[in-house]
Order: C-alpha cells, then sequence, then structure tokens
C-alpha cells in the first residue's frame, strides 16, 4: 500500500506505465486546500500466480480496504501490461473487497519481467510478475550401435537440450517394439538452456529378429534400424581313414566345419591318439559357410598295434579305433649263393602294404643251433646269434622288391665242424625285433647305378652313381665308400672313398669309380656311414658278368 502524500495521481501514474512493468497503486487523488477529503480506499496486491509460462494465464488478485471513517464509494483499477480490470466499490468503514485480474501473457524472451498495478483514488501498490519461456526439450541420437551379434550389448548415445528458459524433467526411454520391451529410460531435469548426452543400453541376448529400436523422449520418438546377427555356431562332421593304418604312413581325419551363424569367426579341433594330443587344426569360417580341415598322425613302429584316436571341437567328440600295421614285410627269404671264405648271398622279398613309398632297415642275422661244437681237440663255441647284413630298403607303394643281404658265412670252418644254423631276416623295428642293435645311421644311399665296361679285363672300372639322403637334423660328414671284394681267395679287396657333407635331411648324388683287374668271380657294393645299400634298381648285392 501507498499513501497519497507525494505520490502521483491515477492518471500520471497510468501516464508512467508502459512496456512490461506496471504497478499497482492504492490511494485516493491529490487534494488542494480547501478540498473535501475523498474516499479513502487501501489496495495492497495480495495474491499472484506468477512465474508463469509464456502464453500462459496470469492471476492477480488484489484486497481494497475502507480505511476511512465514512462509508463511501471509489472507483478501483488493477493492470498488467494490456490486461486491465476495473470497478466501482462501496464500502463502510473497516469493510473490504477483493478485485481479480486474468489474462494471457506473452514473451518473446526466455525471461521477462511484468509489473502488475493495484489502485484507487488515493492509494496503489505495484508487484514485479514475470513470464518466461517454458522447458522444452530436443534431442539427438548422436552415436548408436546399429550392428552387432545376439548377446551383444546395444548402446544409444542420445544429446538431449531444453530449450526453454527454466528447468524441466522428461522421461527418455528405449524401446524394441518387436519384442514389447522398454529395456531403459530415465528422468532427466535440465535447466533452461542446458545440454546433456545420455547412453541408453539394451543386452541384446537372442533377439536376432528385431530390425529396429525406439528413442522417445515424453511424446516425442526417434526410430533407428539395427541388425542383430546370429553369433558363430560350429557344426563338424569327422570323416576318417580307412581304420587300418600303417607305420610310417599317416592316418588322417577330414573335418568338414559349417559356422550356422552371420557372422566369421574360428574354431580349433583336436586329436588325440590314446588320450595324448597329435595334431590340432584352427579353421575361420565365413558366417553361414563351410571349411574343410584335416587332422593327421604318423605312426611310429612303436605304435604298432590297436589305439583309438578322438576327434574333439564344436560340442563334438567322435572317437575312432585304428589299427597300426607294419608297411614293409619279409614275404620270403633264401641263400641264393654260396663263396668259399666269403659267406652266403640271401635274396630276400619285401613288400609294402602301404600306399607310399616306404624305407626300412632291413637286416639278417645267422642263428646257430648249439652253443659250441668238438672237433677232435678243438672245441669251438658259437653265440647264439649273429648279425649279418642289414641296410635301409626303399619299396614303393603297394608293389614287391627282391633284397641281397650277405651273411658272412666261413664255409670250411662250418663244413668242418658240421655247424648248423638258419637265417633271419628281419625289418627294422618289427614287432617281433626283440633287442636286436640298430647301426646309428646318419645317411643311406639311394637311386644306385652302375656301369661296367663289356667284361672284366685288365685296368677295367667299375663306376657307380648314386645320391645319399641325410636323416639327422643336424650338419654330418660322412664317408661313401665303393668296395670290390674278390671272391674267389678272400685276399684282394679294392675301395675307393669320398667324403659328403650333407645338411639337415639334405641329399646329394655322389660318383665313385674303381679300377679293377680280371678275376674269375667278384663282388662289388656301396655303403655310408657303415651301411651298405645296393646297386642299380635292384636291391643288394650283385656279381656283374664274367
Amino acid at each position: 500500500m501507498t499513501e497519497r502524500e507525494g505520490i502521483p495521481t491515477r492518471r500520471e501514474l497510468l501516464g508512467a506505465v508502459g512496456g512490461a512493468s506496471f504497478t499497482a497503486i492504492a490511494g485516493c487523488g491529490m487534494l488542494g486546500d480547501g478540498e473535501e477529503e475523498g474516499p479513502e480506499f487501501d489496495i495492497t496486491i495480495v495474491e499472484s500466480n506468477a512465474p508463469i509460462a509464456d502464453g500462459g494465464v496470469l492471476e492477480v488478485t488484489a484486497n481494497i480496504e475502507n480505511i476511512g471513517d465514512e462509508g463511501a464509494r471509489d472507483d478501483v483499477w488493477l493492470r498488467v501490461a494490456d490486461l486491465e480490470e476495473s470497478t466501482a466499490v462501496s464500502l463502510e468503514p473497516g469493510e473490504s473487497t477483493e478485485l481479480s485480474l486474468q489474462g494471457r501473457l506473452e514473451t518473446d524472451e526466455d525471461e521477462e519481467a511484468f509489473e502488475a498495478l493495484a489502485e484507487t483514488t488515493a492509494y496503489s501498490d505495484l508487484e514485479e510478475v514475470t513470464v518466461y519461456k517454458p522447458a522444452e526439450f530436443e534431442f539427438d541420437l548422436i552415436e548408436i550401435t546399429d550392428e552387432l551379434v545376439a548377446g551383444e550389448e546395444m548402446t544409444v548415445d542420445v544429446e538431449v537440450t531444453n530449450t526453454g528458459g527454466v528447468e524441466g524433467t522428461e522421461q527418455l526411454s528405449l524401446s524394441v517394439p518387436e519384442l514389447g520391451e522398454e529395456p531403459d529410460g530415465t528422468l532427466l531435469t535440465l535447466d533452461g538452456g542446458e545440454s546433456t548426452v545420455f547412453t541408453l543400453s539394451w543386452g541384446t541376448q537372442d533377439a536376432t529378429a528385431v530390425d529396429e529400436i525406439t528413442v522417445g523422449l515424453g511424446e516425442e520418438s526417434l526410430t533407428h534400424e539395427i541388425t542383430v546377427k546370429e553369433p558363430a555356431a560350429f557344426d563338424i562332421q569327422v570323416q576318417p581313414d580307412s581304420p587300418l593304418t600303417y607305420a610310417d604312413e599317416g592316418f588322417a581325419v577330414d573335418l568338414l566345419v559349417s559356422n550356422l551363424g552371420d557372422i566369421e569367426a574360428s574354431e580349433t579341433a583336436t586329436m588325440a591318439v590314446d588320450g595324448a594330443e597329435v595334431d590340432s587344426a584352427t579353421v575361420a569360417v565365413a558366417g553361414g559357410s563351410e571349411a574343410e580341415a584335416t587332422l593327421t598322425w604318423t605312426p611310429s613302429f612303436e605304435d604298432i598295434g590297436e589305439h583309438t584316436a578322438t576327434v574333439e571341437g564344436a560340442g563334438v567328440s567322435e572317437e575312432i579305433s585304428i589299427a597300426v600295421h607294419q608297411a614293409v614285410e619279409v614275404l620270403d627269404h633264401e641263400v641264393v649263393e654260396t663263396f668259399e671264405d666269403f659267406g652266403e648271398i640271401i635274396q630276400v622279398t619285401v613288400r609294402n602294404e602301404s600306399n607310399q613309398e616306404m624305407t626300412r632297415l632291413l637286416g639278417g642275422e645267422i642263428d646257430f643251433e648249439g652253443d659250441s661244437i668238438e672237433r677232435g681237440e678243438l672245441d669251438v663255441s658259437f653265440p647264439e646269434s649273429s648279425i649279418a647284413d642289414y641296410k635301409p630298403v626303399t619299396v614303393q607303394a603297394e608293389s614287391e622288391k627282391d633284397v641281397w643281404l650277405k651273411a658272412p658265412v666261413d664255409a670250411w670252418a662250418f663244413e668242418y665242424f658240421e655247424a648248423e644254423y638258419t637265417h633271419d631276416v628281419w625289418i627294422e623295428a618289427s614287432a617281433d625285433d626283440g633287442e636286436r642293435p640298430q647301426p646309428h645311421q646318419e645317411a643311406f644311399i639311394r637311386d644306385v647305378d652302375a656301369s661296367f665296361d663289356s667284361g672284366p679285363t685288365i685296368e677295367e672300372f667299375l663306376t657307380t652313381e648314386a645320391t645319399a639322403q641325410s636323416r639327422s637334423d643336424r650338419d654330418v660328414t660322412v664317408d661313401a665308400i665303393l668296395t670290390l671284394e674278390i671272391a674267389d681267395d678272400g685276399v684282394d679287396v679294392l675301395s675307393e672313398r669320398v667324403e659328403l657333407q650333407l645338411g639337415p635331411g639334405e641329399s646329394s648324388e655322389f660318383e665313385i669309380e674303381i679300377e679293377y683287374g680280371e678275376y674269375d668271380t667278384y663282388f662289388w657294393y656301396l655303403e655310408i656311414d657303415g651301411v651298405r645299400d645296393e646297386p642299380g634298381t635292384d636291391a643288394g648285392f650283385s656279381i656283374p658278368p664274367s
């Protein structure tokens, strides 16, 4: 309430009020000397719903009270901007009443202050009311995982801005219409002009049929297409070789690996034999595609017998029975030549049952019937058995081959003492070889070829060409020796030597030539690293034409 003294008249006040400011003033008009006093109606703005949002309805209420000593009548006004309410009021002393103003106010600013003016003839009251832009939200999807695998988490980064002038709260939500689910959401409260980024998420699980998601803010929403792919899922079909295999021949299991999912991934399959892993393969397969792989095992001589292979991968476990056999076997052997003071030549027929070329160490023994023989004053003791000869032999796949071994038997001694003996032929690491010693062989000879002149004459030459093959995993130096033995009297022995240097697994061709004279019968052979090998394409030893 403002008293009349020093207060502008109502008309003056009305002329001063403009724009967005209005003052409610209660009071009577100014009185000169000798003028009668007018009504004394005090006026006060007692209630307002300000602040209000832009375009909202302002409600202002003023209380008018007769503070004079007599009943009177006065005009009352209530104004805000271009809104006005007026009336004539009659009140007894001490009596009061109210005047209300209602109207819609708008502003172009985020926030604007207006003045509410209430007045009577003698008094006025002024109160500031505020009109603001209401909270208004805008949003945008700034980053989204729009291609993912079922089971992965999808995230959406949403930028939300309150473009209004005052604080506001709105519901932000992520929904999956095809599933009828709302997996994430939050209430966001932002000051006017404030902006924030909020992340919504969804664990896709098995939702491969979903192709869109919806982000909503209040009554507004945005829909975004997504792709949810099937995760990689593998199936493995096991296709084993024949359950029969041979030592040194690889046993193979073919695998068909199928990826039943949509994305490329890798799967590992393993093969164990009798519980020990022998091979594994990791295969990358595109979604919806197939790929092949092979697991192999090459059994050694020690593996001859029955085994169980277990193939595992992609949840598949399959057992396979395997029978490992000796690939190269001795079919027959017999003595084909006997030389006095030299020994016997044993022809051995071997067969390779496998589907690949095999190299084996073939050996021969002399087994004696008794421990000793007495003849007159002589008493000769014999060992139970004696290694006669051994050599590597290469046999083509699924074929037979004749090989010759030398048995160094002293024919005269055995005839004189009438010793009885038999020959035993064996193959390296055969199932029944017992404790037979094996040669320490760094290399062996293969592809032997020999050339003679038309006949053995004085100062003729024997030339051999062959290939030395290293069996070692290191650099080795070995001697290749060509030997010519005179079988008639066992006295003359001719030999030539070549030193060979071989890297790990390396092969090298070489040639050795030997000069010989005229003899009725002779015998030649090649040896390397202390082990003899055959000439030409025929295994064993050869007696060239005389």
